[in-house]
């Protein structure tokens, strides 16, 4: 087993996200090596592109040219200046300009000293592009490409952004490696000091001092996790600049994997370190609760670490990794227990096992694995959210938009897509978050429209409720299921009713009528309808002061958000200028109306 590091800045190596067991996806082959004789632009990735320099910026007094110095090569090193159509071979003090690159063979390295200040390193194998600078935040952000490989960055002021195929890593302050493999789309990160990010198109995780960050593969998103002993000596080994960091985090022996040798670090020449733990403890995961989880449910674990026969209780922290991964960290308690709490991301089938870190008495250890722990697929909330515009007019597009949620205990974001329909032809499918799309309906009418989320494989598909979208044949208000008095009736105080839709929104329903004759004029006597939420209609009742032996003529008039008037009479819509007998009318036959 590989020994982790022991820490005495522990709070350093537990901050930040908790690191979570990362979906399998099918590999990408890998893209043809470049070789010296290869003809390269420089690299442009597809979603990663760097923009190009803002014409704000041309007038800023800050020094936006970005170039680079060659220095302490060695092995096979190539660039490729800008505008030449193949490599040649690199030289002390070779000059690289903005989109010029860098190429390594399987013994190269070099470091690049950029005019910024900044220092990169870079390892076997590795392809680099120059990109810009640019300003941001009254300062400078330089921009670089990785193709494939790796390289370490000492940051010297300002921000700077590596970009790969699968994702752009950040650093602020000042030490940050990125490593990119083309055969498997893996993108990841390591934080020795300052605050770095590590995004896709699928999310963003920001880390700290002593994590990492990686992206599996295209597609996948970005998740935080914690640095090996192997990543601390990758630092030493490539970058000098990094041991006066590691000093500080280690200021005593740290062991190290055969072939690597031991290190010591003396803290700043004061002290002697202290003697070497010795003893072993006996660490062990006592239970696990819930006994099965669903994604991203909290699972509690149990561990206990006992003391060696008559030795001290041991102090410190413990994490829970599922199969190669850790999901969560605790401290020990004064009886040397601890609950780990987190969840695991994706669903699957875990081997769990508890890694104590040690402490000054007590070597680290792990437990024996808790086999065949289950991960299922959680359940998921679909919601039909917006309808936009409502009502629409045939012809026109409208916008679905919907989410997805996970249900509780489950957690996480779901993937996949949604699919909006009525059921028939009016479809359209929404292929990731957020999840929108369009569809244009031929034909005036009511459609009963759902959002079907499709599942992924952390997360099972879901339909929302039905949501009415109404579609209008015109670019007026259209009526629906009016009713009023229509016939002889026996009351001073009829009921009216109807639906009124408009693009526009309708700000107000009227009904207008006359006593003894259908022409209508401006000064005709006019009531008010009121709508009413829960069904939907505009609805009045109010007396008319008619004789019992009058005919009364009446209307609606819906008023739209435009200020556009429409009419509704005998049964059919028309507008101003209308000159048939469009109105309803009725004889009221009884007692005088007040």
């Amino acid at each position: 087993m590989k020994k982790p590091f022991i820490v005495s800045l522990a709070a350093i190596l537990l901050s930040g996200a908790t690191f979570l067991n990362a979906c399998a996806s099918q590999k990408p082959s890998a893209p043809p090596f470049p070789s010296p004789s290869t003809s390269l632009s420089p690299v442009s990735f597809a979603g990663n592109a760097p923009s190009s320099l803002p014409a704000a910026a041309t007038a800023t007094t800050l020094p936006s040219g970005l170039s680079a110095i060659l220095k302490e090569i060695s092995g096979k090193v190539e660039i490729k200046p800008v505008g030449e159509e193949a490599f040649i071979p690199a030289t002390t003090n070779s000059l690289l300009q903005e989109q010029g690159q860098v190429l390594t063979g399987d013994d190269g390295r070099v470091r690049l000293d950029l005019s910024s200040g900044t220092i990169i390193r870079l390892a076997p194998n590795s392809l680099f592009t120059l990109i810009s600078n640019q300003p941001a935040d009254e300062s400078l952000k330089t921009r670089l490409q990785l193709a494939v490989g790796k390289l370490f960055v000492i940051l010297n002021g300002g921000s700077l952004e590596v970009e790969t195929p699968t994702g752009t890593a950040a650093v602020r302050g000042s030490y940050m490696s990125v490593v990119y493999d083309p055969a498997s789309g893996e993108t990841r990160i390591t934080c020795l000091e300052g605050n770095c990010s590590l995004e896709n198109q699928n999310g963003r995780v920001e880390i700290t001092a002593g994590q990492t960050a990686v992206i599996r593969g295209a597609g996948q998103p970005p998740q935080a996790g914690y640095m090996s002993q192997e990543d601390f000596q990758e630092w030493l080994n490539n970058s000098p600049e990094a041991k006066i960091i590691i000093e500080s985090l280690f200021p005593f022996v740290i062991p190290t994997p055969s072939p690597l040798p031991q290190i010591y670090f003396p803290p700043s020449g004061k002290k002697e370190p202290p003697a070497a733990p010795s003893l072993t403890p006996i660490i062990t995961i006592v239970n696990v609760s819930p006994y099965a989880s669903v994604s991203g449910q909290t699972i509690v674990v149990g561990v206990s670490v006992q003391s060696s026969p008559g030795g001290p209780t041991p102090t410190g922290t413990v994490k829970v990794r599922a199969n190669s991964a850790y999901f969560c960290a605790a401290a020990l308690d004064a009886s040397g227990n601890a609950n780990c709490a987190g969840g695991i991301a994706h669903s699957g089938l875990y081997d769990l096992t508890a890694e104590y870190f040690g402490d000054e008495n007590y070597l680290p250890a792990q437990s024996a694995p808790f086999y065949e722990y289950t991960v299922s697929p959680a359940s998921t909330l679909t919601t039909l959210v917006s309808h936009n515009p409502s009502p629409s007019l045939a012809g026109a597009a409208v916008t679905f938009t919907a989410t997805v949620d996970a249900l509780s205990p489950g957690a996480g974001t779901p993937y996949g897509s949604v699919t909006f329909s009525d059921g028939s032809v009016n479809t359209c499918v929404a292929s990731s978050a957020p999840w929108e799309c369009a569809i244009t309906f031929a034909n005036p009418g009511s459609y009963a429209m759902t959002a079907a989320y499709s599942g992924d494989a952390n997360f099972n598909g879901s339909v929302s409720s039905p949501v009415i979208h109404d579609v209008l044949a015109s670019v007026y208000t259209e009526f629906r299921n009016p009713g009023g008095p229509t016939s002889v009736i026996a009351v001073c105080a009829p009921a009216y009713q109807t639906q009124a839709l408009d693009v526009d929104g309708v700000n107000l329903v009227e009904v207008e009528y006359r006593i003894g004759d259908s022409v209508f004029i401006a000064s005709d006597l006019k009531q008010a309808l009121s709508f009413n939420n829960g069904t939907g209609y505009w609805e009045g009742m109010f007396v008319i002061p008619a004789l019992n032996t009058d005919t009364v003529y009446w209307r609606f008039i819906a008023t739209d958000g435009l200020g556009n008037k429409t009419f509704l009479g005998n049964g059919f819509t028309y507008t101003v200028g209308y000159t048939g007998a469009a109105v309803d009318a009725y004889s009221y036959t009884g007692p005088t109306c007040p």
